[in-house]
Protein backbone atom coordinates (compact mmCIF):
# COMPACT_ATOMS: atom_id res chain seq x y z
CA UNK A 1 0.00 0.00 0.00
CA UNK A 2 0.87 3.43 -0.22
CA UNK A 3 1.47 3.72 3.66
CA UNK A 4 2.03 0.55 4.22
CA UNK A 5 4.85 1.30 6.74
CA UNK A 6 6.69 3.89 8.57
CA UNK A 7 10.32 4.43 7.79
CA UNK A 8 11.94 6.73 10.21
CA UNK A 9 15.33 8.16 9.25
CA UNK A 10 16.56 11.75 9.82
CA UNK A 11 16.71 12.56 5.78
CA UNK A 12 19.93 15.31 6.92
CA UNK A 13 21.69 12.44 8.40
CA UNK A 14 21.62 10.94 4.79
CA UNK A 15 25.28 11.71 2.23
CA UNK A 16 23.59 13.77 -0.15
CA UNK A 17 25.69 11.78 -2.94
CA UNK A 18 23.42 8.68 -1.78
CA UNK A 19 19.90 9.87 -1.72
CA UNK A 20 18.00 7.70 -4.67
CA UNK A 21 14.61 7.61 -5.83
CA UNK A 22 13.67 4.76 -3.02
CA UNK A 23 14.56 7.20 -0.56
CA UNK A 24 12.69 9.96 -1.48
CA UNK A 25 9.79 7.26 -1.36
CA UNK A 26 10.68 6.59 2.21
CA UNK A 27 10.30 9.58 2.93
CA UNK A 28 6.83 10.30 1.29
CA UNK A 29 5.78 7.00 3.20
CA UNK A 30 7.12 8.38 6.54
CA UNK A 31 5.25 12.02 5.32
CA UNK A 32 2.06 10.72 4.67
CA UNK A 33 1.50 9.95 8.27
CA UNK A 34 2.26 13.28 9.88
CA UNK A 35 0.75 15.97 7.32
CA UNK A 36 -1.42 16.42 4.30
CA UNK A 37 -0.07 15.17 0.84
CA UNK A 38 -0.16 19.07 -0.34
CA UNK A 39 2.28 19.45 1.97
CA UNK A 40 3.91 16.23 1.14
CA UNK A 41 4.44 17.85 -2.26
CA UNK A 42 5.72 20.95 -1.53
CA UNK A 43 8.48 19.39 0.66
CA UNK A 44 9.24 17.65 -2.67
CA UNK A 45 9.68 20.86 -4.16
CA UNK A 46 12.27 22.01 -1.60
CA UNK A 47 14.49 19.34 -1.46
CA UNK A 48 14.50 19.29 -5.62
CA UNK A 49 15.53 22.72 -5.07
CA UNK A 50 18.55 21.67 -2.96
CA UNK A 51 19.68 19.13 -5.56
CA UNK A 52 19.08 21.83 -8.53
CA UNK A 53 21.44 24.62 -6.59
CA UNK A 54 24.15 21.58 -5.11
CA UNK A 55 26.43 23.14 -7.69
CA UNK A 56 26.93 26.71 -6.54
CA UNK A 57 27.80 25.61 -2.97
CA UNK A 58 30.50 22.73 -4.66
CA UNK A 59 31.22 22.04 -7.94
CA UNK A 60 32.25 18.59 -6.82
CA UNK A 61 28.21 18.04 -6.50
CA UNK A 62 27.32 19.48 -10.42
CA UNK A 63 26.37 16.09 -11.40
CA UNK A 64 24.62 14.61 -9.40
CA UNK A 65 21.40 13.28 -10.51
CA UNK A 66 18.12 15.12 -8.78
CA UNK A 67 15.87 12.05 -7.45
CA UNK A 68 12.85 14.10 -7.08
CA UNK A 69 11.52 13.56 -10.19
CA UNK A 70 12.20 9.86 -10.31
CA UNK A 71 10.04 9.19 -7.34
CA UNK A 72 7.18 6.94 -7.53
CA UNK A 73 4.50 9.04 -8.50
CA UNK A 74 2.02 6.73 -8.03
CA UNK A 75 2.38 7.47 -3.87
CA UNK A 76 0.59 10.80 -3.95
CA UNK A 77 -1.70 10.21 -7.15
CA UNK A 78 -4.69 11.49 -7.16
CA UNK A 79 -4.52 12.62 -3.40
CA UNK A 80 -3.73 16.00 -4.16
CA UNK A 81 -7.00 18.30 -4.85
CA UNK A 82 -6.62 22.16 -4.80
CA UNK A 83 -9.34 24.31 -2.86
CA UNK A 84 -11.70 26.40 -4.91
CA UNK A 85 -13.67 27.89 -2.03
CA UNK A 86 -14.43 31.75 -2.38
CA UNK A 87 -16.52 33.81 0.18
CA UNK A 88 -19.94 34.07 -0.54
CA UNK A 89 -21.82 37.77 -0.01
CA UNK A 90 -22.91 35.72 3.42
CA UNK A 91 -19.40 34.64 4.65
CA UNK A 92 -17.87 37.73 3.44
CA UNK A 93 -20.17 39.80 6.00
CA UNK A 94 -20.30 37.02 8.90
CA UNK A 95 -16.30 37.20 8.38
CA UNK A 96 -15.74 40.85 8.71
CA UNK A 97 -17.73 41.06 11.40
CA UNK A 98 -16.32 38.72 13.56
CA UNK A 99 -12.79 40.70 13.27
CA UNK A 100 -13.91 44.33 13.26
CA UNK A 101 -15.42 43.52 16.80
CA UNK A 102 -11.64 42.53 18.04
CA UNK A 103 -9.71 45.07 19.70
CA UNK A 104 -6.61 44.62 17.90
CA UNK A 105 -7.74 46.35 14.65
CA UNK A 106 -4.67 44.91 12.71
CA UNK A 107 -6.37 41.10 12.48
CA UNK A 108 -9.58 43.02 10.14
CA UNK A 109 -6.73 45.47 8.22
CA UNK A 110 -4.33 42.46 7.37
CA UNK A 111 -7.80 40.25 6.05
CA UNK A 112 -8.93 43.78 4.08
CA UNK A 113 -5.38 44.09 2.20
CA UNK A 114 -5.63 40.44 1.21
CA UNK A 115 -9.25 40.94 -0.08
CA UNK A 116 -8.24 43.90 -1.70
CA UNK A 117 -4.49 42.57 -3.43
CA UNK A 118 -4.78 39.07 -3.33
CA UNK A 119 -1.28 39.30 -1.55
CA UNK A 120 -0.73 36.36 0.94
CA UNK A 121 -0.70 36.62 4.42
CA UNK A 122 3.26 36.21 4.49
CA UNK A 123 3.59 39.10 1.80
CA UNK A 124 1.35 41.97 4.06
CA UNK A 125 2.77 41.06 7.35
CA UNK A 126 6.04 41.82 5.99
CA UNK A 127 5.48 44.81 3.85
CA UNK A 128 7.44 48.45 5.19
CA UNK A 129 6.17 51.28 4.17
CA UNK A 130 8.90 51.82 1.24
CA UNK A 131 7.41 49.06 -0.63
CA UNK A 132 3.93 50.50 -0.85
CA UNK A 133 4.31 52.88 -4.19
CA UNK A 134 1.52 55.49 -6.20
CA UNK A 135 0.16 52.54 -8.21
CA UNK A 136 1.73 48.62 -6.76
CA UNK A 137 3.48 47.76 -4.23
CA UNK A 138 6.91 45.91 -4.70
CA UNK A 139 6.81 42.26 -2.92
CA UNK A 140 10.23 41.53 -1.48
CA UNK A 141 9.22 38.52 0.63
CA UNK A 142 7.07 36.22 -1.64
CA UNK A 143 6.38 32.33 -2.02
CA UNK A 144 8.92 32.28 -5.04
CA UNK A 145 11.43 34.24 -3.78
CA UNK A 146 11.48 36.75 -6.61
CA UNK A 147 10.37 40.09 -6.15
CA UNK A 148 6.81 41.24 -7.57
CA UNK A 149 4.70 43.85 -8.50
CA UNK A 150 1.20 44.13 -7.38
CA UNK A 151 -0.67 46.23 -8.89
CA UNK A 152 -3.40 48.42 -6.95
CA UNK A 153 -6.56 49.14 -7.68
CA UNK A 154 -8.56 52.58 -6.79
CA UNK A 155 -10.21 50.46 -3.76
CA UNK A 156 -6.56 49.21 -2.51
CA UNK A 157 -4.83 52.55 -3.03
CA UNK A 158 -7.49 54.21 -0.45
CA UNK A 159 -6.80 51.44 1.65
CA UNK A 160 -3.33 51.91 1.91
CA UNK A 161 -3.44 55.62 1.66
CA UNK A 162 -5.21 56.39 4.92
CA UNK A 163 -3.57 53.24 6.50
CA UNK A 164 -0.90 54.45 9.56
CA UNK A 165 2.02 51.92 10.00
CA UNK A 166 3.51 50.71 13.17
CA UNK A 167 6.64 52.39 12.48
CA UNK A 168 8.90 53.42 9.36
CA UNK A 169 9.95 49.87 9.21
CA UNK A 170 6.85 47.86 9.66
CA UNK A 171 3.43 48.48 8.29
CA UNK A 172 1.70 45.57 10.84
CA UNK A 173 3.13 44.81 14.08
CA UNK A 174 1.76 40.76 13.96
CA UNK A 175 3.97 38.15 13.19
CA UNK A 176 3.45 35.49 10.41
CA UNK A 177 2.86 33.04 13.16
CA UNK A 178 1.27 35.35 15.84
CA UNK A 179 -1.46 36.41 13.13
CA UNK A 180 -1.95 32.64 12.25
CA UNK A 181 -2.57 31.96 15.59
CA UNK A 182 -5.29 34.29 16.60
CA UNK A 183 -7.10 34.76 13.29
CA UNK A 184 -7.57 30.67 13.84
CA UNK A 185 -9.13 30.97 17.55
CA UNK A 186 -11.38 33.79 16.14
CA UNK A 187 -12.32 31.95 13.09
CA UNK A 188 -13.55 28.94 15.31
CA UNK A 189 -14.95 31.20 17.86
CA UNK A 190 -16.91 32.53 15.65
CA UNK A 191 -18.46 29.05 13.95
CA UNK A 192 -16.54 30.05 10.51
CA UNK A 193 -13.90 27.26 10.45
CA UNK A 194 -14.91 26.43 6.99
CA UNK A 195 -13.04 30.19 6.17
CA UNK A 196 -9.16 30.04 5.24
CA UNK A 197 -7.54 32.98 5.10
CA UNK A 198 -6.13 31.90 1.31
CA UNK A 199 -9.76 32.32 0.76
CA UNK A 200 -9.66 36.32 1.26
CA UNK A 201 -6.56 35.56 -2.16
CA UNK A 202 -9.03 33.05 -3.86
CA UNK A 203 -11.51 35.51 -3.72
CA UNK A 204 -9.59 38.88 -4.99
CA UNK A 205 -8.46 36.61 -8.47
CA UNK A 206 -12.24 35.45 -9.00
CA UNK A 207 -13.33 38.40 -8.85
CA UNK A 208 -10.64 40.01 -10.69
CA UNK A 209 -11.80 37.72 -13.16
CA UNK A 210 -15.64 37.83 -13.38
CA UNK A 211 -14.29 41.48 -14.07
CA UNK A 212 -12.04 41.01 -17.08
CA UNK A 213 -13.03 37.57 -18.11
CA UNK A 214 -11.59 34.30 -17.26
CA UNK A 215 -9.67 33.78 -21.06
CA UNK A 216 -7.61 37.38 -19.94
CA UNK A 217 -5.01 35.51 -18.00
CA UNK A 218 -1.82 37.55 -18.95
CA UNK A 219 -3.99 41.01 -18.18
CA UNK A 220 -4.91 39.27 -14.23
CA UNK A 221 -1.09 37.98 -13.89
CA UNK A 222 0.01 41.20 -14.46
CA UNK A 223 -2.10 42.75 -12.21
CA UNK A 224 -2.03 40.64 -9.58
CA UNK A 225 2.49 40.14 -10.24
CA UNK A 226 2.14 36.47 -10.80
CA UNK A 227 5.22 35.03 -12.90
CA UNK A 228 3.74 31.98 -14.53
CA UNK A 229 0.46 32.27 -16.55
CA UNK A 230 0.50 28.46 -16.54
CA UNK A 231 -0.17 28.07 -13.12
CA UNK A 232 -2.07 30.60 -12.48
CA UNK A 233 -4.34 28.97 -15.23
CA UNK A 234 -3.85 25.52 -13.56
CA UNK A 235 -5.26 27.26 -10.58
CA UNK A 236 -7.79 29.51 -11.08
CA UNK A 237 -9.00 30.05 -14.51
CA UNK A 238 -10.79 26.90 -15.25
CA UNK A 239 -11.92 26.93 -11.89
CA UNK A 240 -15.39 28.93 -12.87
CA UNK A 241 -18.24 27.07 -14.14
CA UNK A 242 -19.32 27.97 -17.61
CA UNK A 243 -21.62 25.98 -20.72
CA UNK A 244 -18.81 24.90 -22.81
CA UNK A 245 -19.23 26.52 -26.47
CA UNK A 246 -15.88 26.23 -27.34
CA UNK A 247 -13.49 22.90 -27.54
CA UNK A 248 -11.03 23.30 -24.68
CA UNK A 249 -14.09 24.11 -22.81
CA UNK A 250 -16.12 21.18 -24.18
CA UNK A 251 -12.90 18.87 -23.63
CA UNK A 252 -12.56 19.97 -20.00
CA UNK A 253 -15.90 18.54 -19.14
CA UNK A 254 -14.62 15.43 -19.91
CA UNK A 255 -10.91 14.94 -19.59
CA UNK A 256 -7.79 16.41 -18.49
CA UNK A 257 -6.22 16.13 -22.08
CA UNK A 258 -7.86 16.44 -25.90
CA UNK A 259 -5.63 13.44 -26.61
CA UNK A 260 -7.95 11.52 -24.64
CA UNK A 261 -11.31 12.87 -25.59
CA UNK A 262 -9.80 11.97 -29.30
CA UNK A 263 -10.35 8.55 -28.65
CA UNK A 264 -14.14 8.84 -28.14
CA UNK A 265 -14.86 11.32 -30.72
CA UNK A 266 -16.64 10.11 -34.45
CA UNK A 267 -16.82 11.76 -37.19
Amino acid sequence: TQTDSKVYRFFGGFDVRKIKAIDINNYIKSRLHFVKPVSVNRELSYISTIFRKLQYFNEDLADIQNPVPLHDRDLLKNQITKREFVLTPDDEEKFFAALAVKNNKELLLVAQASLFTGMRRSEILTLKPSQVKENYIQLIHTKSGRPRKVYLTKEAKVFFEELKPVSSEKIFKYTIGGYDRVFREVMQKAKLEHIHFHDLRRTNISRLLTKIGHDNTILATEILGIQSIKKFEELHSNAEPVEPTTQYQAVKNWHSSPQITKGYYNI
